[in-house]
């Protein structure tokens, strides 16, 4: 008997799972008389994923490119159908913009991006000869791909696990265990030790998103976690900001003589160290009473210690960690609903436009050079010269390590044009019987289907399953044409050479041009942060910033820094959040009108000087260095004390972001280090 791992057995079940949608829309598309159902076959190829909510996600976003790229297929043909140069410049501004949005929209929204360049590029490049056609043709070639994705969906949802809001609720129980074990790091922790804890907790906590989304699309009860879900993440990214902020200026200053303080701080140090024993255990009920408890402590005591700064990141940092852990009680329990607000919450990401339009100018020399070729050589088989370089050109845009991923995706290629020889001049050449035909079918699809699954060989079995069945052409009446076959390869092939030798000739990654773009993109949002009306949400910039100080130190990323000089790069990332929170609280306090004038028009002149940073970062340092020693010479206001400690809290912590950081936030100006900032 054969033993399998779990591993393998699920990777066998997915197998089995996408020869049987490919078989039922081969099947379906035979009966419906469809022209050209190989569309079919390779949409499931496309789009089949291991879990439900992963398959509703992919083919709605499919879906959804599949309608623009025919609808613009059809505009392309009608307007450019007498003049192939203007046609070929279309189709690669075309596809150039789709590559763009590829890699703006993030996990399966960009694979609408993705899906309606290649529709364009099916349906214009096959309608090019036979301009009368095109909508048959677009008609065709949707109604396939439409086939391909119901059968994909319907034996994902059929046969596949439902796992994702369990999974959901384990990742967000481990991520309050994780997140409270780093606030718990002591103040005398090597910072060594403390880095060891940062980076990837923030990776995971950035990686949560995929989990919820997958989690709405498979369940009703999903779609209901998914905004409270959202809203745990941005508080567990809150707790990790309160105790930055807290190092930050105990570092500075020490903890302080205040005994009341000192008790309140080992106290809370002491609560946090229990969170992730509790989480296992089960208590998460009494862990939050505990959190509640001490959260209220702490509130009474801020107004009575010599130490309110120490007080009112304890209070902070309790109460998110409060509400994460009442949120995470309410997903755990069906029968409650969250309100309205926290269904509608939303994470907020970076988005690289730098990269986007590298990315889509890039596919558009790569389209535009091709299709002159194809148009100057007049080659019979120059679409499939084409539609290589579509797909590469904007599938692996967001691949950490694209010019391997477009290698694995030629090499997958290769592959499965021979499979298909294999499976079509010896296997189905003597077939007329539909099972026979299913069952050769198997013997090439489920091995590459389980190859697929391994994240490492996605490129390779993605690209084998679709030029198995592109070259293959099965079909109601098969046609059996060895030179048209090997035509046909030898322009995929020199198709998947081009798009990877596109990644390496124009503008290949630039690990340090990469890290100064999300240096620079932090430095713009500490200026939209001091001016942005209406005024953002702490959860807005801190989740967005966090997920930029990872790519700066994830070791999955060849724009990270790598050894011990990423840690200056994490210490000054998230300073720089730190600072960005410092801003906003300054702005509501302004909002508040609680300050005397002398002292809210100094306040604005601190919000000033960090709206500048994107022009005169040079001078942004001198100038709230001033404007704090102007207010140290103001006389103390009798009343709203409160209010005027909290302006100096933020300006002293502002001075000090900058004098120590400002290095970080400059790429244009030389640090004391330049190994260890990049610039």
């Amino acid at each position: 008997m054969i033993h399998l791992t779990p591993a393998r057995r699920e990777a066998f079940a997915f197998g089995l799972r996408s020869w049987l949608a490919c078989v039922l829309a081969l099947y379906l598309a035979f009966l419906l008389q469809i022209d050209e159902p190989l569309w079919a076959a390779l949409t499931v190829w496309q789009v089949i994923q291991p879990a439900p909510g992963m398959a509703i996600s992919k083919g709605f976003y499919r879906m959804v490119g599949v309608v623009i790229g025919a609808l613009m297929g059809i505009v392309l043909i009608a307007l450019f159908s007498q003049t192939p140069e203007l046609f070929i410049v279309a189709l690669a501004l075309w596809v150039g913009a789709c590559t763009v949005a590829a890699s703006l929209l993030t996990r399966f929204r960009g694979f609408a991006g993705v899906s309606a360049g290649f529709m364009t590029a099916l349906v214009g490049l096959g309608a090019y000869h036979a301009p009368e056609k095109v909508f048959d043709i677009a008609m065709a070639r949707g109604a396939a791909t439409l086939i391909g994705i119901a059968c994909s969906l319907l034996v994902t949802t059929l046969f596949a696990p439902r796992r994702a809001q369990a999974a959901l609720i384990q990742s967000l129980r481990q991520a309050i265990s994780d997140t409270a074990r780093r606030a718990a790091f002591p103040l005398e922790g090597a910072l060594a030790d403390r880095f060891a804890l940062g980076p990837s907790l923030a990776g995971s906590l950035v990686g949560l998103e995929p989990v919820i989304e997958f989690a709405a699309q498979e369940s009703a009860r999903g779609r209901q976690s998914a905004g409270p879900a959202r809203r745990l993440v941005a508080d567990l990214f809150a707790v990790l900001t309160a105790k930055r902020a807290l190092e930050e200026y105990l570092g500075r200053v020490g903890l302080g003589r205040d005994a009341g303080s000192i008790a309140l701080y080992r106290e809370g140090m002491a609560l946090l160290d229990q969170v992730p024993a509790m989480m296992a255990a089960g208590k998460e009920a009494e862990l939050l009473e505990k959190t509640r408890a001490y959260h209220r402590r702490v509130r009474e005591a801020a107004r009575a210690t010599s130490s309110p700064r120490i007080d009112d990141r304890l209070a902070d940092l309790a109460a998110h960690l409060e509400r994460a852990l009442t949120l995470c009680l309410a997903l755990q329990d069906e029968s409650r609903s969250a309100p309205p607000s926290d269904r509608a919450f939303r994470l907020h990401f970076h988005r690289d436009r730098q990269a986007a339009a590298i990315n889509g100018a890039r596919s558009f020399l790569a389209v535009l050079l091709a299709g002159a070729f194809w148009i100057g050589s007049q080659w019979s088989a120059g679409p499939f010269l084409i539609i290589p370089i579509v797909m590469v050109c904007s599938i692996f845009v967001s691949a950490p390590y694209p010019e391997a991923a477009a290698l694995n995706f030629m090499k997958g290629a290769a592959c499965g044009i021979g499979a298909a020889y294999l499976c079509t001049y010896h296997f189905l050449a003597g077939t007329g019987d539909f099972a026979l035909f299913a069952a050769s079918e198997a013997l090439f699809l489920i091995p590459a289907a389980m190859i697929q699954l391994n994240p490492r060989r996605t490129a390779f079995g993605l690209a084998y399953g679709i030029f198995f069945f592109l070259v293959g052409e099965p079909s109601n009446a098969m046609t059996f044409n060895p030179a048209a076959f090997f035509n046909s390869a030898l322009a995929i092939l020199t198709g998947a050479l081009v798009a990877t030798l596109a990644f390496r000739l124009f503008m290949p990654p630039d690990p340090r041009r990469a890290r100064r773009h999300v240096v620079s993109r932090m430095r713009s949002g500490l200026k939209e942060m001091a001016e942005q009306e209406p005024i953002p949400a702490h959860s807005e910039w801190q989740t967005r910033n966090f997920d930029r100080v990872y790519r700066l130190c994830d070791p999955a990323n060849p724009s990270a820094i790598r050894g011990s000089q990423a840690r200056e790069w994490y210490e000054g990332g998230l300073a720089t959040v730190h600072a960005g929170n410092e801003v906003l609280r300054l702005r509501h306090l302004l909002r508040e009108g609680a300050l005397p004038e002398r002292a809210a028009t100094l306040g604005r002149s601190l919000l000033r000087a960090v709206a500048d940073i994107a022009a005169e970062p040079e001078a942004v340092s001198p100038a709230i260095r001033r404007t704090t020693a102007a207010l140290a010479a103001m006389t103390p206001p009798t009343e709203n004390p409160g209010a005027w400690d909290r302006l100096l809290a933020v300006a002293d912590e502002l001075e000090a972001f900058f004098a120590a950081h400002s290095r970080f936030l400059n790429p244009e100006r030389k640090p004391m280090n330049e190994r260890i900032y990049g610039t």
